[in-house]
């Protein structure tokens, strides 16, 4: 989605990382969507209320992820994020509020905006934790140094 006034209008400053996410698509009333029920996809960026995935699994079934009203979609995705290795994927509810396709990539990538619709009190203090710790700036220095040390 292209803005022209090159502005931000996002409610909430997000953090740009690129993080596995495992997706299982749910639905309301047990229908189907026509995509698979689990696909991976990775996170291009996020914040405390929701983030935007990046995938190359979806087709023209995807607008169907945005069928129903805002806050009562009908389908509903249950995400697992990895934010850690050596920790447990962060396992949050979402709905779509916009998908897009990327034409400009080699391979069609769609783009997904997923908004929380169930987010626990340590899921967020988890997620607070991972964007505070990674949004904080480097110094030159640090930079250098993080890419000497294979940081």
């Amino acid at each position: 989605m292209s803005n022209p006034t090159g502005l931000d209008k996002r409610k909430f400053a997000r953090l740009d990382t690129a993080l596995d996410v495992a997706v299982n698509i749910e639905s309301a009333g047990g229908t189907m969507t026509g995509l698979p029920e689990k696909l991976h996809a990775t996170c291009r960026n996020l914040s405390l209320h929701g983030l935007c995935l990046e995938t190359s699994c979806l087709a023209n079934g995807a607008v169907r992820l945005l069928a129903g009203r805002p806050g009562e979609r009908e389908y509903t995705l249950s995400l697992e994020i990895i934010m850690q290795p050596q920790d447990p994927p962060l396992q949050v509810s979402g709905e779509v509020c916009w998908y897009n396709v990327d034409h400009a990539a080699l391979n069609f990538i769609y783009q997904v905006g997923v908004e929380f619709s169930e987010l626990t009190p340590q899921a967020r203090t988890a997620l607070k934790g991972f964007i505070k710790a990674h949004s904080q700036s480097r110094s030159i220095f640090q930079a250098i140094r993080d890419f000497f040390s294979g940081n």
